[in-house]
């Protein structure tokens, strides 16, 4: 699992923090698989139509991962803290989840 986070929503949408970070750890060439939120055909490439099964499988997978991360109400709730410890509370939540999925609740196999 990739994150980089902790920002104050709003002034980090998520395309700033792609660009910010992880396009720069892409090969040449490479492109990740997102959604429209992603709108930067440079770096990301989008399921569209029904010629992009495993695409949506994917997306559909990654989801299962967010359903984890929102399990432990961080991403849904207001952070009601002082803002200094909001990257310390999401990246033990990312790593928690990282845990998890290396020690007995993986997230299924999409072939591609």
């Amino acid at each position: 699992m990739w994150a980089y986070g902790g920002f104050p929503c709003g002034e980090w949408p998520d395309l700033r923090l792609a660009r910010s970070a992880f396009v720069l750890g892409l090969r040449e060439g490479e492109k990740a698989i997102a959604d429209r939120g992603y709108n930067d055909p440079d770096y990301f490439d989008f399921p569209n139509g029904n010629n992009d099964e495993k695409k949506k499988e994917i997306m559909a997978r990654h989801e299962t991962l967010n359903g984890r991360l929102k399990s432990f109400s961080c991403l849904q709730n207001r952070f009601r803290h002082d803002l200094h410890l909001h990257p310390l509370y999401f990246n033990a939540v990312v790593n928690l989840t990282q845990m998890m999925i290396e020690h007995g609740e993986p997230l299924y196999s999409v072939d591609f």
